[in-house]
């Protein structure tokens, strides 16, 4: 089970292990939406989701999986002019009928855009998500793999090798910062700054 707050809009979005995903007023106590990603299979304990993680526009929503997979709701599409918290992104561009036909199922909610799939990844789950402000780079963090930064217009992804992580952070500007295990037995070293676009450590 996660959770995260949109601060602006009032609104708290939860996923199950299972898949199911819901919206909140956190004002009234009332639940706005309810939709279902594909069923993650009780049998098979390592299948879960693991992160939701609003946007920095507030109107797409990310899930990340256990098996290599962040999947990307659009709750609200672009105004016509720009949008009240910056500029339309290519978050907004994002097209469902691109999503892969291996990613597709029954029933599948018309919020969903895109899929983005890493099939080097199994049972290493999303621990981490971020995404910068120009909604042009998504960011999983993960237990053993490290840290994928995704271009979101070409759904293509650049890996950073780290230990484990604990906790990471997109600042402005195509700043990541990232807290992770260090490698020796003290508190050196753990955390690190990573320019997104490069990608490359700044200092630690």
């Amino acid at each position: 089970f996660s959770s995260d707050l949109d601060a602006a809009s009032g609104r708290l979005a939860t996923v199950t292990m299972e898949g199911v995903v819901e919206i909140w007023d956190v004002q009234t106590g009332a639940k706005i939406r309810s939709l279902a990603l594909p069923l993650a299979a009780a049998a098979k304990s390592e299948e879960h989701y693991s992160r939701v993680k609003y946007t920095p526009d507030g109107r797409h929503l990310l899930l990340g999986h256990s098996q290599g997979r962040v999947y990307v709701l659009r709750l609200a599409s672009a105004p016509i002019k720009s949008a009240p918290r910056g500029e339309i992104t290519p978050l907004d561009a994002l097209d469902p009928k691109l999503i892969p036909a291996a990613e597709q199922y029954k029933d599948q909610p018309k919020e969903l855009v895109a899929v983005l799939v890493d099939s080097e990844v199994k049972n290493d789950p999303n621990r981490l998500l971020a995404v910068i402000a120009d909604g042009t780079r998504i960011i999983s963090g993960r237990g053993s793999s490290g840290i994928h930064l995704w271009n979101v217009s070409t759904q293509t992804k650049v890996q950073i090798k780290t230990r484990k992580l604990f906790g990471m952070a997109a600042g402005p500007g195509g700043l990541l910062v990232s807290a992770q295990d260090s490698e020796f037995n003290d508190d050196s070293n753990r955390i690190k700054f990573w320019d997104i676009f490069a990608p490359a450590p700044l200092k630690s």
